[in-house]
C-alpha cells in the first residue's frame, strides 16, 4: 500500500509541483489549500494520512495553527508534520521551536532533499507505530496491572521512571518518583518492558542519538512517554551507559510530550553527570505541564 500524504499549500503552481512529484515517487497525495480545510479534510477521512505537509503563511488557518489544532487531536496528534516556508526566517524557526517542530523544506528545494526527508520522517513514524503496537501485546501478555490503588488529589496519577542497561541483569530500575511501596504493580516489571521498545527505535545498535516516543497503552487507560539517551562509558559492553526516562500518566497529549521532552533533556545531562538524582523537581515540573492548558 502507498504511504498517503496530506500537502496543504495555498499557492496552485507550487501545490501541483509538489503533489507530482510526490505522486511520481510512489505516494498517494490529496491536497487542501489552508489549515480549515485540511481539518475538514482530515476528519471526513477514515483512514488518517501517513505525513502532513504543510505551507506555513496560508489564509484561513495558517500552519502553525493547523498543527496546533491537530496536536491537541486525539487522533491525528501522533502524524508526522512537515513545514514549508519560503525562507528560513529566524522567528518562523525560533516559534517552530516552541512548537516542538524540527523540519523545515525551504523553498525552493531539492528533490532529493525532500524525498530524503519525507523518508525519514516516514521511518520514524513506522517505528513509533510499531513500538506502541508491540508495547500493547506485551502488556498484554504479561501479568502487569497499570491501575495503582493510590489515586493523587483530583485522580491524578503520574510516575516519573528512571532505568538504566546493565550488562548482566538488562534493563534496571535506578530510581522512581513518587517513592511509594503501595502500587498495584511491579515498577521494575514495568519500566523493564517499557524499556525494550528501544529495540524498535535503535534496533540492536547503540543509543547514538537521544530518542522520546509516546506510547498508548490504551488497554490500560495510560499514556507513556519515553526517552532514551546514553553516555560514553568504557567499562560497559558497547562502551556506553544507556538510561531510559519515562513517566506514564492518564493521558499526555502530543504537545505536552513535547514539553516532557525537553525537561527530559534536562535530565538527561544530569544523568550523565552520574551523581545523586533528584527526581521530584523534574515530576513537578510534568505535574504542572500536564495540569496547565498548553498556550
Amino acid at each position: 500500500m502507498k504511504p498517503s500524504i496530506l500537502l496543504v499549500e495555498d499557492e496552485n503552481e507550487i501545490l501541483d509541483s509538489l503533489k507530482s512529484i510526490l505522486e511520481n515517487n510512489g505516494y498517494k497525495v490529496s491536497v487542501a489549500t489552508n489549515g480549515r480545510k485540511a481539518l475538514n479534510l482530515l476528519q471526513s477521512k477514515e483512514k488518517k494520512p501517513d505525513l502532513i505537509i504543510s505551507d506555513i503563511m496560508m489564509p484561513d488557518m495558517n500552519g502553525y495553527e493547523l498543527f496546533k489544532e491537530i496536536s491537541r487531536h486525539e487522533y491525528f496528534n501522533t502524524i508526522p508534520f512537515l513545514f514549508l516556508t519560503g525562507k528560513k526566517k529566524k522567528e518562523e524557526i525560533r516559534l517552530g521551536k516552541l512548537l516542538g517542530i524540527d523540519d523545515y523544506i525551504t523553498k525552493p528545494y531539492k528533490v532529493e532533499d525532500l524525498l530524503a526527508i519525507i523518508k525519514g520522517k516516514l521511518l520514524r513514524y513506522k517505528k513509533i507505530r510499531d513500538a506502541n503496537i508491540r508495547i500493547k501485546k506485551v502488556f498484554k501478555n504479561k501479568d502487569i496491572s497499570l491501575e495503582p490503588s493510590l489515586q493523587t488529589d483530583g485522580g491524578f496519577d503520574l510516575i516519573l521512571l528512571h532505568s538504566i542497561w546493565d550488562d548482566r541483569y538488562g534493563p534496571v530500575l535506578k530510581s522512581y518518583f513518587p517513592e511509594n511501596e503501595n502500587y498495584s504493580f511491579s515498577l521494575e516489571n514495568a519500566a523493564k518492558q517499557l524499556f525494550q521498545s528501544s529495540t524498535l527505535i535503535y534496533g540492536q545498535k547503540r543509543i547514538e542519538n537521544p530518542e522520546g516516543i509516546l506510547l498508548d497503552l490504551q488497554a490500560f487507560g495510560k499514556t507513556a512517554y519515553v526517552f532514551f539517551d546514553s553516555y560514553k562509558k568504557t567499562s560497559e559492553r558497547a562502551r556506553e551507559k544507556q538510561f531510559m526516562i519515562a513517566v506514564l500518566a492518564p493521558n499526555i497529549s502530543y504537545l505536552e510530550s513535547l514539553i516532557i521532552k525537553k525537561i527530559f533533556e534536562e535530565l538527561s545531562v544530569k544523568i550523565k553527570e552520574e551523581g545523586q538524582i533528584d527526581l521530584s523537581p523534574y515530576w513537578e515540573r510534568i505535574y504542572h505541564a500536564l495540569t496547565h492548558p498548553v498556550v
